[in-house]
């Protein structure tokens, strides 16, 4: 994928878009310094797109740049960004700098906001996977996947995701990833 994204860059330098996909890229590709650059780069092609700021937000978690994620998250939301598809990256962010009270907060209050609504749980339960609450992230999952929803992650995504690896043999995710869309 890298190889691509790089001639997408070479023929259309100031693509915003296309240099944010060049960020996941450079960052699967284990380059995260560079992809940090890349990052950058993209936000200055146009500050106001969501996908330059939130499109490897992870690299400046690898890097140790948890502050400056933060502060991309609320310029995220400040151009549109929704609350549910940052709320876990917060709360990655919190624990990173070693604030569990802020991020047990922030997922607090996405709860209260969401009450049991079924097609935003998915992200509920990323998050709480996030701070190592299992059993309620394991309830989110399963209330999600008797939802469908078109932006929901697929099947195949959870089962890959790093996040989700300690629940991966409890029943209770096999069944809930088994009723997910397969990969589309």
């Amino acid at each position: 994928m890298l190889r691509e994204t790089q001639a997408s860059v070479d023929l259309d330098p100031l693509s915003a878009q296309i240099m944010s996909i060049h960020v996941v890229a450079l960052s699967g590709a284990g380059r995260s310094e560079e992809a940090v650059v890349a990052r950058a780069r993209a936000i200055a092609l146009d500050p106001r797109n969501q996908n330059a700021r939130l499109n490897g937000i992870e690299v400046l978690f690898q890097t140790g740049r948890a502050r400056e994620a933060l502060a991309d998250l609320d310029a995220a939301e400040q151009v549109g960004a929704s609350r549910l598809r940052t709320i876990s990256l917060r709360v990655t962010a919190h624990l990173e700098l070693a604030d569990t009270t802020a991020a047990r907060a922030e997922l607090q209050d996405l709860v209260a906001r969401l009450g049991e609504e079924a097609r935003s749980q998915h992200r509920v339960a990323d998050a709480y996977m996030v701070i190592g609450d299992r059993d309620a992230a394991l309830a989110s999952l399963e209330r999600a996947s008797r939802s469908f929803q078109w932006q929901m992650p697929s099947r195949e995504g959870y089962l890959a995701s790093a996040l989700w690896a300690p629940v991966r043999a409890d029943p209770r995710f096999v069944r809930a990833v088994d009723r997910l869309l397969r990969e589309r």
